[in-house]
């Protein structure tokens, strides 16, 4: 498991080592985690809450495999690969996305840079295409207001248009 496909399939907001990529979990690393009901708790110190995600088939598996996998000594769920310390900073997160080519010259002139927080905003975009309310999805992402949630809506009126135009086609088929 990857941090790439824990922030793209959870939400889950990357965006200062403080908040997850150097979360260290309890002094047991497997309190935080409970793979029996396919739950993670996490705090978010921005907003002061604390959450339980509920976690999808494939990340449950995917963290089981990783937690048997845990390095002994370390704390953190993404270790380098000694174990001494954690492997993850915003600036490594970076570099990574540039190395693989999601920064490549010819995407970010037509996409826009990637940064971590594009992982975050593409789950958020999915869910909304999907048709979740954006009440739910500031649930999900955490957000302590609605106005930051408020920035995915217009996909949410782009869906609505779609889905109210195929109900009109139908109906005059008829």
């Amino acid at each position: 498991m990857t941090w790439q496909f824990f922030s793209w399939t959870q939400g889950v907001d990357l965006g200062k080592p403080s908040r997850f990529l150097g979360k260290m979990w309890t002094p047991n690393l497997r309190e935080d985690v409970d793979t029996k009901d396919g739950t993670l708790s996490l705090y978010r110190p921005k907003v002061h809450n604390s959450s339980v995600l509920r976690l999808s088939k494939r990340l449950k598996e995917r963290l089981e495999t990783r937690l048997e996998k845990a390095h002994p000594r370390n704390p953190y769920l993404f270790a380098s690969k000694t174990g001494e310390g954690h492997v993850l900073s915003c600036r490594s997160i970076g570099r990574t996305m540039d190395r693989v080519g999601i920064n490549a010259t010819h995407r970010v002139e037509r996409y826009g840079k990637a940064t971590i927080h594009s992982l975050r905003d593409t789950f958020a975009s999915r869910l909304v295409s999907q048709g979740i309310s954006l009440y739910d999805l500031q649930m999900l992402l955490g957000h302590a207001s609605p106005t930051m949630t408020q920035k995915y809506a217009h996909l949410s009126v782009q869906d609505s248009a779609k889905r109210a135009v195929k109900v009109l086609d139908e109906l005059h088929a008829a």
